[in-house]
């Protein structure tokens, strides 16, 4: 189906007696709240997607639960021509998936790190990325507690190749942050340390990186 039979669809079970573009104007005059109803199915991806492009500002969108969150970012992914498993090497990309934490039944927890890499990786788009950003979370997701702005923006530490960074206090730095050492580096904030080799799992990232040292040069 082409982009123009959408935007019929769209237009047509976006509200009685108003059009997308209409909606949008609602949007941008900051006219709110705002009662779009009737759109089945992906057309309500496709509605937000559209929406997104055209007012071009970051937009957050919330779902009642998880499995509709996590249909609503692939839709909004492939409309975005992305592919869900592979966006892209270095993460974050525009369309972001903001998820819960799962909710134990027990008192001594430990988040799962890929939920928590992810999370870290929204909310360093919101902090960081140029242009606007869409954001995807159920209401859980919105509840659980985030880290400080000031504290994600000054917890950041850059390495380049030809550069000289201390590998010693950067080890330790890592340690400090959570990072937990492990023989095979598979999972975020997993690392592994052998000679002059560093291999990290870093929340941004969607593969784990090798760092190699000579001396204190990267």
């Amino acid at each position: 189906m082409d982009e123009r039979f959408w935007n019929e669809e769209i237009e047509r079970l976006s509200r009685p007696g108003d059009s997308l573009p209409g909606v949008i104007q609602e949007i941008q005059a900051g006219r709110f709240p705002l009662k779009v109803t009737g759109l089945p199915g992906a057309s309500t991806a496709y509605f937000i997607y559209r929406t997104w492009v055209r007012v071009h500002r970051s937009m957050l969108v919330t779902c009642a639960d998880a499995e509709e969150a996590q249909r609503c970012y692939e839709d909004l992914l492939l409309l975005a021509q992305r592919d869900p498993e592979e966006i892209q090497y270095l993460r974050p990309d525009p369309v972001l998936l903001f998820p819960a934490y799962e909710k134990p039944d027990f008192r001594d927890y430990v988040p799962q790190s890929d939920i928590t890499a992810q999370r870290l990786s929204c909310l360093y788009a919101l902090l960081t990325r140029p242009g606007p950003v869409l954001v995807i979370a159920d209401l859980d997701a919105l509840q659980d507690g985030v880290i400080p702005r000031k504290i994600l923006s000054k917890e950041v530490d850059y390495l380049a190749r030809g550069e000289e960074t201390a590998r010693e206090g950067l080890l330790n730095q890592l340690v400090r942050w959570g990072y937990l050492r492990t023989p095979l580096v598979e999972s975020p904030g997993d690392m592994s340390v052998r000679g002059s080799i560093l291999d990290i799992f870093p929340p941004l990232y969607s593969r784990p990186i090798r760092v190699e040292f000579f001396g204190d040069l990267v």
